[in-house]
């Protein structure tokens, strides 16, 4: 046979050529058809040369017949031969495959090999590769020799031994034993990603297989420089980190380097001995010192351990170990907090902080933080509880004073616009009053409109009061001074039903405040407590000095540590009831029927109280009563003497002079233009600050006069008396506003006392005296 070469995609290599199966087919075919023709011609002839054609016909057709059989027999066999795959398909099938494999013929002969067999066996034939694999031992000829598509196919498969399967094999054999010896083992690929922890592992970690184990605890659980690892429970674990190199320990030894771990993790055994005592009662030292309740639960949520800080929890039992941790809450709380325990103790997780209340008197509330423990005789729970009955108490009286103010700042503007619109009421009475004396058939309608239009006046006042935003006129007083004198008062106030007892403490310090509105604050109180004994009682008012170190000041955290003088205002009636306690001093609030009080009285109280610079409190029990205790701050100068006032003569009200009245509100500015003018004043009006600041610059020399709001849109009042007095220091100035003397003054600064203030409503008189006093 001639030489060829050995097909493998991309060098040849020699091999023994074979003849075309298809030409080989035919020949025989050819040789058929000449022959047959020939005959079958011959016979024709020889026959028909006898005379017999019929004959020599017939035999010429069956020898054609018969070569026609043995040409499609011979086809056939050529057709199955022409539909074997060639030879370049059956290279590239070779070469596609992984392992070394090759094509051989009938003889023996390389045919087709792909590059794993070159490399493994080079040019040598199959039976040889055969051999030379037995001898090596790294690969077994799996297929030898079988026939395919008219060739042998030669096949070699790797034996060497899958060491990652070894070793996945081993670990897992192992870790099941040490699981039962308390041993945890892991294994972690190339990559640092645990695949396979055992089942003791897994239950000092608390999760189910590897795939849970959160990603810094895998990382501390692989890393060799670290030798213990913190549980989920608190407890701690020892562990020894291998390298793959060392599992299994009788496997061959190859030359691939191991980039897996394996870890084994063992719990440290208790100490013992006096080291232990010692531990022992440090560790119970320290337990009983924390500021914090401390108890240790099972699953069931039973007492193994408590501190002392846990007892001020239960103030009414004393606590047993057994006892169950949800009977020291109420009721609405123990379903959760046993829910919480549950979830701790038997899944190793951190329960989220729970708001609680606890079953004592006084009610108390806390917050609960439970974490898992591991113990000696199995897992539990730790609870820390924190009291936090004094910061709820300090967040309630945060937001009540919140919503006081904000309902404060809305009644201080109603206030204002009401004074704007009872100014415009009461001025023109007044001037109606003018013209209608009392003879008059419609004096008594003008008076009526006047009294309802002053009693309206007197509600924003209180409006005023409770806002902080009221006019105050304080002094220095002794306030048994002012009980004592207020004492006749107060009985015919609250009737014979009621007795008033007034007892006064010894060296009971002077305040300064308003005695007209403290007035007010105690008949308030007074009738308050009237009205809460209908079947009458004893009302009583006490008197006492408080420092800094007395129980009644350091109860209350929003109060600064102080000398004051306590009022205290006691009933004996029905009390509050708890649900409305905290609505009392706002405005508008009442229990009383309709037309019996304007739920002001209280409100007006806490406005004034706070005002002063004092505070005020209330404590009551539903069906014994309630007091009121009240702090005002002691100031240290001597008590202001108090002269007894001649009675005015009456005082001439006309005038002359030029006077600029500044006023946004038409009503307010025509009332006061019209009785300036009926007292012989020469007034000139102005509806904004821009339009009388441009009025000064004209008559500058000429007004003796400014009168001005406080309160205009773009320039207001203490702006246009700033740029008036650039122009001319010397002008005299009065603000008239529906707000109080105090919060304008804070607006413009202290000492500003070159103007006078006029509070709205006021009357025509008012405003006269304002204007003559002004110019005198």
């Amino acid at each position: 046979m001639a030489k060829g070469t050995i097909k493998d995609g991309a060098r040849a290599m020699p091999f023994t050529d074979m003849a075309d199966p298809y030409e080989t087919g035919q020949r025989p075919i050819l040789i058929i058809s000449i022959a047959a023709f020939t005959l079958s011609l011959a016979c024709v002839l020889l026959f028909g040369a006898q005379g017999d054609w019929s004959k020599g016909l017939t035999i010429g057709a069956t020898v054609l017949f018969a070569a026609g059989g043995g040409i499609l027999i011979l086809l056939r066999g050529l057709r199955r031969t022409q539909s074997l795959p060639d030879l370049d398909q059956l290279s590239e099938l070779i070469g596609a495959l992984p392992q070394p494999a090759a094509l051989g013929d009938a003889h023996g002969d390389l045919v087709v090999a792909n590059v794993a067999y070159r490399a493994m066996f080079g040019a040598l034939g199959p039976e040889e590769a055969m051999n030379k694999a037995a001898d090596d031992g790294s690969y077994i000829c799996d297929i030898a020799g079988t026939m395919c598509c008219g060739y042998r196919l030669w096949s070699f498969a790797d034996q060497t031994p899958d060491r990652n399967k070894d070793i996945d094999l081993t670990v897992g054999s192992i870790g099941q034993g040490l699981s039962e010896i308390e041993i945890g083992c892991a294994r972690a690929d190339a990559s640092g990603k645990v695949i396979y922890i055992n089942e003791q592992l897994a239950l000092w970690l608390g999760v189910a297989d590897a795939s849970e184990i959160p990603l810094l605890t895998a990382r501390l659980l692989i890393d060799p420089k670290r030798a213990e690892l913190k549980t989920g429970g608190g407890g701690t674990l020892l562990k020894k980190v291998f390298s793959e190199g060392d599992f299994p320990p009788d496997a061959p030894s190859s030359n691939e380097t191991p980039s897996g771990r394996v870890v084994l993790v063992h719990r440290p055994g208790v100490a013992t001995g006096a080291a232990a005592e010692a531990d022992t009662s440090l560790l119970k030292s320290l337990f009983d010192a924390a500021p914090v309740g401390l108890a240790i639960v099972d699953g069931d949520g039973r007492l193994s351990e408590f501190n002392k800080s846990f007892k001020r929890f239960a103030p009414n039992r004393m606590p047993r170990r057994g006892d169950m941790l949800i009977d020291y809450l109420a009721a609405d709380d123990r379903e959760s907090l046993k829910s919480d325990i549950a979830q701790t103790v038997h899944q190793a997780v951190v329960a989220s902080p729970r708001e609680v209340a606890f079953n004592t008197q006084p009610p108390r509330t806390g917050q609960v933080f439970i974490s898992p423990l591991d113990r000696v005789e199995g897992r539990a729970a730790l609870v820390h509880l924190i009291d936090t009955t004094q910061q709820k108490s300090l967040e309630r009286q945060f937001v009540q004073a919140q919503k006081m103010q904000a309902v404060g700042q809305l009644a201080g503007g109603v206030a204002h616009d009401f004074n704007n619109l009872l100014t415009a009421i009461i001025g023109f009475c007044d001037l109606l009053l003018v013209r209608h004396g009392p003879g008059d058939h419609s004096f008594s309608d003008i008076m009526q409109i006047k009294q309802n239009a002053n009693r309206a006046s007197n509600l924003v006042r209180q409006l005023l009061a409770f806002s902080r935003q009221q006019t105050m006129r304080p002094k220095v007083l002794m306030i048994t001074d002012v009980l004592a004198d207020l004492s006749n008062l107060l009985r015919r106030l609250i009737g014979e039903t009621v007795q008033l007892n007034m007892i006064h403490g010894r060296d009971v310090g002077a305040v300064r405040v308003d005695q007209g509105q403290f007035e007010q604050v105690i008949m308030n109180l007074a009738v308050n407590a009237r009205d809460a004994m209908e079947g009458g009682g004893t009302l009583t008012i006490r008197t006492k000095a408080v420092g800094p170190d007395d129980t009644l000041v350091q109860n209350y955290s929003v109060m600064p540590l102080g000398h004051y003088v306590l009022i205290e205002v006691s009933d004996n009636g029905h009390g509050i009831p708890p649900d409305i306690v905290n609505k009392i001093f706002e405005p508008f609030f009442s229990t009383k029927d309709v037309g019996k009080g304007t739920g002001l009285g209280l409100s007006t109280v806490y406005g004034i109280i706070k005002q002063t610079g004092g505070f005020i409190f209330v404590d009551s029990t539903e069906g014994d009563g309630s007091t009121f205790r009240v702090y005002l701050p002691v100031h240290n100068h001597v008590p202001e003497e108090t002269q007894p006032q001649a009675p005015a003569a009456a005082r001439d009200l006309t005038g002359k002079g030029t006077i600029l009245l500044v006023e946004d509100e038409d009503a307010v500015r025509m009332f006061a233009s019209r009785a300036l003018g009926n007292k012989g004043y020469t007034v000139l009006q102005a509806a904004s600050g821009e339009e009388g600041l441009a009025i000064v610059r004209e008559e500058v020399g000429n007004i003796d006069l400014l009168i001005s709001d406080v309160v205009m849109p773009n320039m207001d009042g203490p702006t246009l008396v700033s740029k008036a007095r650039e122009l001319r220091a010397d002008l005299r100035v009065v603000f008239i506003s529906g707000y109080a003397e105090d919060v304008f003054r804070k607006g413009v600064g202290e000492g500003s006392d070159d103007f006078l203030f006029l509070p709205k409503p006021f009357s025509l008189k008012q405003l006269a005296e304002t204007v003559k006093t002004a110019l005198s």
